[in-house]
């Protein structure tokens, strides 16, 4: 089976597009050379008014201070510059002749040359491996600010939706193109079989299974007559 390291759906679904927006708050420090549409300008400002929005009133719901709501709030800014700088990159990377998708989710900066290929095959480590680590900062951040760490938390889980969903729509891609090549196998091997048809040995056939009309004696006559020419002969 592939690897499915980078492999990419050539769209985004509506679950996608769900899970996309808070995700992208962790994508943008877990990832590198983030694909350009992933990282268009509208959806970085969505995104940041997204936090803006969050930090009032997640704080006052959870009865957070106003340096909660200063901490969430310079969170957003730090992803605002980050993020452009991303997109940034991208836009020169793609003006350079650049083959990355432009959909494409990024590179993880855990995927070094020291982890198991076990976590290398299937995503896995983009499925599992950056939404556990952003998991565990996500703990962290809840003794300091506790709106910042649930942030980070739901926007955790979100990532790994988000990167559990591309693979499902990266798979189902791939098994439409195998099942492609297997029904075109089979309309070759039968396009070839009726355009070659095999000699047909008509001897053993009788008679009124030949193809064409008849001419001539039939061998049945002609036997008959054989034996008669026989007869008068001894």
């Amino acid at each position: 089976m592939p690897r499915y390291a980078q492999s990419q759906p050539n769209f985004m679904t509506g679950l996608e597009e769900v899970f996309y927006f808070p995700a992208l708050t962790l994508m943008v420090f877990m990832r590198r050379r983030i694909g350009l549409r992933l990282l268009s300008p509208a959806r970085i400002i969505r995104t940041f008014v997204l936090i803006q929005l969050y930090a009032v009133f997640a704080v006052f719901l959870l009865g957070g201070s106003a340096l909660d709501i200063r901490i969430v709030q310079g969170f957003s800014f730090v992803f605002l510059l980050i993020a452009a700088a991303q997109y940034w990159r991208s836009w020169r990377a793609f003006n350079r002749g650049s083959d990355l998708h432009t959909l494409s989710s990024g590179f993880s900066h855990l995927e070094t040359g020291h982890i198991p290929n076990f976590l290398r095959y299937h995503r896995r480590i983009y499925r599992i491996g950056d939404p556990l680590f952003c998991l565990a900062v996500a703990c962290y951040a809840w003794i300091v600010c506790p709106p910042l760490g649930l942030w980070i938390g739901l926007a955790s889980l979100s990532l790994r939706m988000f990167e559990q969903a591309r693979y499902e729509a990266a798979l189902t891609r791939d098994f439409e193109i195998v099942d492609s090549m297997a029904e075109a196998k089979i309309q070759q091997d039968t396009a070839e079989f009726f355009s070659k048809p095999k000699a047909r040995n008509t001897t053993n056939q009788p008679p009124n299974d030949r193809v064409g009309l008849p001419t001539g004696i039939g061998p049945d006559i002609e036997l008959q007559i054989a034996q008669r020419s026989k007869e008068k002969q001894s």
